[in-house]
């Protein structure tokens, strides 16, 4: 029995696509073998930011209140850091400048949403990594909902919660 002319139609429908797939199937291989002896750039920090693994960071000695010094970081194309591991927050307590001399310095870390529940604000995670000071976070005064990486002079660097309105220094991180 002789195929229907809906049928012969889609038939060549089918046909045309494939042939159009495998042109662009051609031309995207070729861009990879192209591309495979481009030599890729060097993925490197903006001057003045220190690479960690697959981040830079920036530590500003200015003073501002947690949502100004986030919204520094954002005007820098960047965010308040999100510490994520130990080897992390070992690079920004070793590398940062003044943490001899008892500074404090703003990360991306609140719990002003639901008391107690630490998130990192961009993503939205919540902590995977603690480092929190015995007895932190204490929420002193019922106020205090961002999280800060500080040093007494002479002790280690820990994490604190603080006031959101003070103004302290800050990190700011920018993936790669």
């Amino acid at each position: 029995m002789p195929k229907s002319n809906s049928s012969l139609e889609e038939i060549r429908k089918y046909v045309l696509m494939m042939e159009r797939l495998q042109v662009e199937m051609g031309e995207l291989k070729q861009n990879i073998t192209l591309n495979k002896g481009t030599p890729s750039t060097p993925v490197t920090c903006p001057i003045g930011w220190s690479m960690f693994e697959t981040s830079c960071y920036m530590a500003v000695n200015q003073q501002l209140s947690w949502n100004d010094a986030s919204m520094k970081c954002v005007m820098s194309g960047s965010k308040l850091v999100e510490i994520e591991t130990k080897a992390e927050n070992d690079f920004l307590t070793t590398t940062l400048p003044n943490f001899n001399t008892g500074e404090a310095y703003w990360t991306g870390g609140k719990d002003d949403v639901t008391e107690g529940l630490w998130v990192w604000v961009s993503s939205g995670a919540t902590f995977g990594f603690l480092d929190w000071n015995q007895g932190e976070p204490n929420d002193s005064g019922g106020i205090e909902d961002c999280l800060q990486l500080y040093k007494r002079r002479g002790r280690k660097t820990y994490w604190n919660d603080n006031y959101c309105e003070k103004s302290f220094n800050f990190i700011c991180e920018q993936t790669l």
